[in-house]
């Protein structure tokens, strides 16, 4: 039952969004479809591949490392809302870190590759998505965060809900 509720309050929050994509050809519309999609069909949009989208941000970014700022914020803003700061300021400090994931993950860290740190990205951005879909309170959260749909936020929003925790600390 609680499978059912989550997967269709995240449809419900993609379809929502898509509804309201920008319609015009400009660089920062192309990026929202572009990214939006990514995040939607988990890589696998037969539009926006991966290199189509590389190639786009590359047009006008040579890192992702400040994809959000000045008119790349409108991206947070339409994904996000009111979390859209938080989420940017979070998206930075992710390169304090390795870009890659996994256990045979090493430790290298850079800025300056689109292709390396791009999976990360769609990955970042769906794992807030997911908790944006369900309106998860951290507060309720950390009260009991063994309570079996807790858990499968942890799995599912990916780190962001360690990320989260972590901007608040600081």
């Amino acid at each position: 039952m609680f499978l059912t509720s989550y997967r269709e309050k995240e449809a419900q929050f993609y379809k929502e969004k898509e509804r309201r994509l920008p319609k015009s050809n400009d660089y920062y519309s192309q990026l929202h479809n572009a990214i939006f999609y990514q995040m939607y069909y988990h890589y696998y949009h037969e539009t926006w591949t991966e290199d189509k989208v590389f190639d786009l941000i590359g047009e006008k970014h040579e890192s992702l490392y400040g994809l959000f700022d000045g008119e790349g914020f409108a991206i947070l803003e339409f994904l996000f809302e009111n979390k859209a700061s938080m989420i940017r300021d979070i998206w930075k400090r992710t390169f304090d870190f390795g870009y890659q994931s996994g256990f045979e993950r090493r430790p290298f860290r850079t800025k300056h590759s689109i292709g390396l740190h791009y999976r990360r990205m769609i990955s970042f951005l769906s794992g807030f998505a997911y908790l944006s879909a369900l309106n998860l309170n951290l507060e309720e959260y950390l009260k009991d965060p063994n309570k079996s749909e807790n858990t499968y936020f942890t799995y599912n929003g990916r780190k962001a809900i360690s990320y989260t925790m972590a901007h608040e600390i600081d």
